[in-house]
């Protein structure tokens, strides 16, 4: 399967060692392939025209109640492909949990590196990381849900509703609530397939009750990263950049500050990678300090948003 990913293509010509050049070639002739077809569509098609339908529009009559239903039909498309997303990587992770132990078996170079980014055993080092992933999927959805309230008040829609009677309470919290429903589903989802793909592979070490815990306790990091969300977009809606800042430390800080030995606190401050254990005393103290943000900075955008001008930035 390496052949159907660019990224798994360096496995394949083993540099410094076979340095097989085929796989290069064929690379090659793929750009060299893409960009000849690319052009010759761009140069055949309508001006401001595609060769696929169009369809961002729907003639069916939707039988709509209210702003809600509204909004929920809207999202109900990018919240299926979102879906589908998180259950392939769930299903993926969960597959490749069968070879855990000799992975990460101690004095094994892989172990050695894991070790310095996750604590605890075997299981729980690779299930800490791969939760993160999908934790990463269901933040980013989140985040971009709260983003098209921010692309709508560029486009002047926002104008538009407040318009016709919706309350800027109601187009706030309204885009969080999604969120926060849309980061929920995807998480409980995620779980449980993840949960059910590693019973067919491993159960020691509490490894099924620990993917679907490990994976659903992150909601408060979530939680955090929506009430940002929010804060950002009442605030300085253009400055909305600061939301994808905060995700891409997290990343960074679950995955190479243990590598790059950066303080504790540092690699603490993220929302993500935050989780309750299925064994023994769950500590608390992180999620309820990532709640406190969530409904800090909730609170925070709705103030602000309460009160600048609709146009404002």
């Amino acid at each position: 399967m390496r052949w159907f990913s660019p990224l798994a293509w360096r496995d394949l010509v083993h540099p410094y060692t076979d340095d097989h050049a085929v796989p290069l070639m064929v690379c090659a002739a793929l750009c060299v392939m893409l960009v000849v077809v690319a052009g010759a569509l761009y140069a055949q098609r309508e001006y401001a025209d595609g060769y696929l339908p169009d369809r961002s529009t729907n003639r069916r009559r939707w039988r709509v109640h209210g702003y809600t239903d509204l909004l929920a039909r809207l999202a109900l498309r990018g919240g299926a492909i979102w879906a589908a997303t998180v259950v392939a990587t769930s299903a993926l992770f969960g597959a490749m949990t069968g070879g855990i132990v000799e992975l990460l078996a101690p004095g094994s170079a892989t172990g050695s590196y894991v070790r310095k980014m996750a604590e605890g055993s075997q299981v729980e080092q690779y299930l800490s990381l791969l939760t993160i992933i999908t934790a990463l999927l269901v933040a980013v959805a989140a985040a971009q849900r709260v983003h098209t309230l921010v692309l709508e008040n560029r486009a002047g829609l926002i104008e538009l509703k407040t318009a016709i009677g919706i309350s800027r309470t109601r187009l706030l919290m309204t885009q969080g609530g999604m969120a926060l429903v849309e980061a929920t589903g995807l998480l409980v989802l995620s779980g449980g397939v993840l949960a059910a793909a590693t019973a067919s592979q491993l159960t020691e070490d509490h490894a099924v009750e620990r993917a679907f815990v490990f994976t659903v306790s992150q909601l408060p990091g979530l939680l955090a990263t929506i009430g940002i969300a929010l804060a950002v977009a009442g605030v300085a809606p253009r400055r909305f950049g600061i939301v994808w800042a905060v995700i891409a430390w997290s990343v960074f800080t679950r995955f190479f500050g243990g590598l790059l030995e950066l303080p504790q606190w540092a690699r603490d401050l993220s929302v993500l990678g935050h989780h309750l254990d299925a064994v023994g005393d769950p500590d608390w103290v992180p999620l309820a300090v990532q709640a406190v943000i969530g409904v800090v900075g909730s609170a925070v955008g709705l103030a602000a948003y309460q009160r600048r001008d609709l146009p404002g930035i």
